[in-house]
């Protein structure tokens, strides 16, 4: 039935403000009939409708404990702790559970869900651009700023893979076996040809000497300064924001197509976690090269069970790296 005082305050659906305010409202267990722009009447279902907002309230919220009424089908008795915010063309919000959508609406409620879940996807989209477009010149500084250290990392790969092949291989070879450790096998003392062992038993330990730091950047081939120099093209692409007049300009121009709205914001997120990963991929090479791997991989590597086919040996700040008659030396980055 209609309300009886008429047209409520929501020609359009409500603002983000105003649906807020509503569930606040709700949450902080106001009287129903006190909050504006509600309505407690049960909608005219021919009327143009919309679902805007699903929400949860516990019972521990409610004053006596009592649940809320659904506008549909429970004449403002109580009836459920989780349903949704009805706008109807009406201009009133209403309240319904969720179980009386499907049965009141049919396949109009799925409709109006999808389109729910659109709405919702288009003001994440904006929000995170108003929040984010800004950052792109510093981040496109900072990765401009990344150029030494990447390609301190790419000169120290590129030589010890072409100086000291049968190293890397043993190293990765052998952190592959071991989940990114280097160990050794070595017998049980005692253990030979005629000692009995239990079911399942071994005459055999395996011994972790050290962890393996930065494993993947040691198999990625591809160089770190490529990877930034990709990124960077990425970015030039997206607008740089310098005021808020500019910014208010490129997200106007987005809102009218929300799916380019949406794509936009996905754009520079991907951007983002693109920066973010050559952070790790720049650490990863670092402490690959670090004092400290590099002890662990001498102390593998002298193990004579771990027939690594190398000799490393630290000399200040180098490596020196023997294998095959050939040597490699390369600088420690800590």
């Amino acid at each position: 039935m209609p309300d009886p005082r008429g047209p409520g305050p929501h020609s359009r659906l409500p603002s983000t403000y105003d649906l807020r305010e509503l569930l606040q409202r709700l949450r902080r267990s106001d009287p129903l009939e006190s909050i504006p722009g509600l309505s407690l009447t049960k909608p005219v279902l021919d009327e143009e409708h919309e679902i805007i907002q699903r929400f949860d309230v516990t019972v521990e919220q409610r004053p006596d404990r009592e649940r809320l009424p659904c506008a549909l089908c429970s004449n403002n008795k109580p009836k459920f702790l989780h349903g949704f915010v009805l706008w109807s063309g009406d201009g009133w919000l209403r309240i319904i559970g969720s179980c009386c959508g499907p049965k009141y609406f049919g396949v109009h409620y799925h409709e109006m869900t999808r389109r729910m879940a659109k709405r919702f996807s288009n003001e994440r989209a904006e929000n995170y651009l108003w929040e984010n477009l800004p950052k792109i010149a510093g981040v496109i500084a900072k990765t401009k700023l990344l150029s030494d250290r990447c390609l301190m990392c790419d000169e120290r790969m590129k030589k010890i893979r072409e100086d000291a092949p049968e190293a890397v291989k043993s190293i990765v070879a052998n952190a592959n076996e071991n989940d990114g450790r280097l160990c050794v096998v070595h017998k049980i003392s005692g253990a030979g040809p005629r000692m009995k062992t239990t079911a399942g038993g071994s005459d055999f330990q395996t011994m972790t000497i050290a962890p393996l730091r930065g494993e993947k950047a040691l198999k990625d081939k591809k160089p770190l300064n490529t990877y930034r120099k990709n990124i960077l093209l990425i970015l030039a692409k997206l607008p740089s924001i310098s005021n808020d007049d500019e910014l208010l300009e490129v997200i106007t121009d987005l809102s009218t197509d929300p799916q380019k709205l949406r794509n936009y914001a996905d754009a520079v997120m991907g951007a983002f976690k693109k920066v973010d990963d050559l952070h790790g991929r720049i650490s990863e090479a670092e402490s690959f090269f670090s004092r400290e791997n590099m002890i662990g991989i001498m102390k593998w590597s002298d193990d004579l069970e771990s027939h690594a086919g190398f000799d490393l040996k630290i000399q200040g700040k180098s490596v020196v790296i023997k294998s095959n008659n050939e040597t490699c030396v390369v600088k420690m980055l800590s």
